[in-house]
């Protein structure tokens, strides 16, 4: 499961998705997407590959998550509600061998834009 506030892109991590393979190194295990894309990005945001943004990731390795290679981006229009989407996904291995699909889960929490925002910088002082 992956949650993401409503207007930030993020990364996928080996927290939210990774798999195992006793017989394979775990870097060469292929998420494979098992059900398309929607085409249009305001219905359910973007999901992309950092080094090849111009097309949706139709299946991605374990090793492109880990190197967080693997983002998405929430759907632009705004919503005051949170909003979850299902991908469905299936591992292979390197030898053909894939698992049962499964659903991959992305919350987007929304993000109250009234409210003020405070930030900070840590500047070195010599």
């Amino acid at each position: 499961m992956m949650e993401v506030s409503q207007f930030a892109l993020a990364a996928l991590t080996l927290d939210m998705l990774a798999a195992e393979d006793l017989e394979a190194a775990q870097d060469l295990l292929v998420f494979n997407l098992t059900s398309p894309w929607p085409t249009e990005p305001q219905q359910q945001g973007l999901l992309f590959n950092t080094d090849v943004s111009s097309r949706p990731p139709i299946a991605f390795s374990q090793q492109e998550v880990r190197e967080l290679k693997i983002a998405y981006q929430p759907p632009t229009p705004d919503s005051d509600q949170d909003q979850l989407f299902q991908v469905e996904m299936e591992v292979l291995d390197p030898d053909g061998a894939f698992s049962e699909p499964f659903a991959f889960i992305i919350l987007i929490k929304t993000v109250n834009t009234l409210a003020p925002v405070a930030t900070f910088s840590r500047s070195a002082h010599s």
